[in-house]
């Protein structure tokens, strides 16, 4: 038999099975947002979905995994190119923010004379997955240019994570500190991915996706992969719900979606390998033909995520008689709208204005991008002057 690696690099280029988790993992959270943020909080059957989603069996944590994946595979890996996209991709959260919450707080506070909407701007340094990763493009930079190897990149994560776990909740008894360092630990703030709980999955699908560029037995991986995840993902559920314990939180606590403990990201690493070997026998049975299709999303992955908000959150600042969704299939058919209107607005854009917008912005992009971080700035420092609470992860965004 032979054995399962091999000593020479066999599998480079696109890999489809991660290409197929991160599609599906972008369509998850499309559906996770749409449910968290339009429904009255009931508890369908649908929930379980949610809650999978968000405990990171098949969402944030299967998204970075698979961005770490992909920087094993670029081939732009030098520190200064990681440092360009790690920027890039920050301002691009600032943008998201900048759509998502601030214009449509500001027009729902001037159009609707509803001044309250201002504490909104607070999110404008809030903590998102965007953020995150660009501040994980950022470190990976440094570690390049301190020549780290993988293995020692995800040692460092794993100490990252354990720091972060101990800093959990901990606060400097003010709040504008607090929200920008909550960027790196879990703070009493609106940070949901803070850099030292969540780097540990981008570590390791780096880490992962290195040695798997010598897998040359890939059925025989795949399938003890497969096994080991299928049996590790129903034992986390059943001690997740059934066992007294404070270990595991992230399927019972929404603080922990977040703020992301060293024990369930652990746990869950596995199981992310295990979902990519469950894509790996799905995607040899998908005819060729509708692959270009339904990797779509991953191809495009950061247009879907900002679209798709952009499409969900501003729906209670500009539509203020909006009643929440209470049934499966109220959330089953608005998830649907937004996807589709997602789908057509990305390849629109991706075809017909991308190229241009990144022409006129790229001629001057250093004071655009510096544009953007002044407003995001601007806007918290207003609304820290104007208000003295803040609606946010940890008071579940009750003020």
């Amino acid at each position: 038999m032979n054995p399962i690696f091999s000593t020479e690099r066999v599998n480079t280029g696109r890999q489809l099975e991660f290409d197929l988790v991160k599609a599906v993992t972008i369509v998850l959270m499309i559906w996770t947002h749409t449910y968290e943020s339009l429904s009255t909080g009931f508890e369908p059957s649908l929930s379980a979905i949610n809650t999978y989603v968000r405990g990171s069996i098949a969402g944030a944590a299967a998204f970075m995994f698979c961005m770490g994946t992909g920087l094993a595979y670029t081939t732009h890996n030098s520190s200064g190119e990681s440092f360009q996209r790690g920027i890039k991709i920050i301002t691009t959260g600032f943008i998201l923010k900048l759509f998502q919450e601030i214009v449509p707080a500001l027009l729902s506070s001037l159009i609707f004379n509803l001044p309250d909407n201002l504490v909104y701007l607070v999110y404008g340094l809030s903590v998102d997955i965007l953020q995150f990763a660009g501040l994980s493009f950022l470190f990976i930079g440094c570690l390049k240019k301190l020549k780290v190897e993988k293995t020692g990149i995800l040692l460092i994560s794993i100490a990252l994570s354990i720091l972060g776990t101990l800093l959990e909740g901990i606060s400097t008894g003010c709040y504008p500190v607090d929200q920008i360092l909550g960027f790196i630990w879990g703070t009493p703030t609106d940070s949901y991915f803070p850099f030292f709980n969540w780097f540990i999955f981008v570590a390791a699908g780096q880490w992962f996706a290195d040695k798997y560029q010598f897998l040359q037995g890939k059925k025989r991986f795949h399938a003890i992969s497969l096994l080991v995840g299928t049996l590790l993902c129903a034992a986390y559920i059943y001690v997740s719900f059934n066992v007294e314990q404070n270990i595991f939180k992230g399927l019972t606590s929404k603080i922990f979606l977040g703020h992301r403990p060293v024990f369930d990201a652990i746990v869950c690493l596995p199981i992310n390998v295990g979902l990519i070997s469950l894509f790996y026998f799905i995607g040899l049975v998908i005819p060729k033909k509708l692959v270009p299709a339904i990797i779509h999303p991953s191809k495009h992955i950061n247009q879907y995520y900002c679209i798709s908000w952009v499409l969900i959150q501003p729906i209670y600042y500009l539509c203020p008689g909006f009643e929440r969704l209470s049934s499966d299939s109220q959330v089953i058919l608005f998830w649907i709208c937004i996807l589709t209107a997602t789908v057509l607005a990305v390849t629109i854009y991706s075809k017909y204005l991308k190229e241009r917008m990144e022409s006129f912005f790229g001629k001057h992009r250093i004071f655009w991008s510096a544009l953007v971080w002044g407003l995001c700035i601007a806007s918290f420092i207003l609304a820290v002057c104007l208000f003295d609470e803040y609606p946010n992860l940890m008071n579940n965004y009750e003020i």
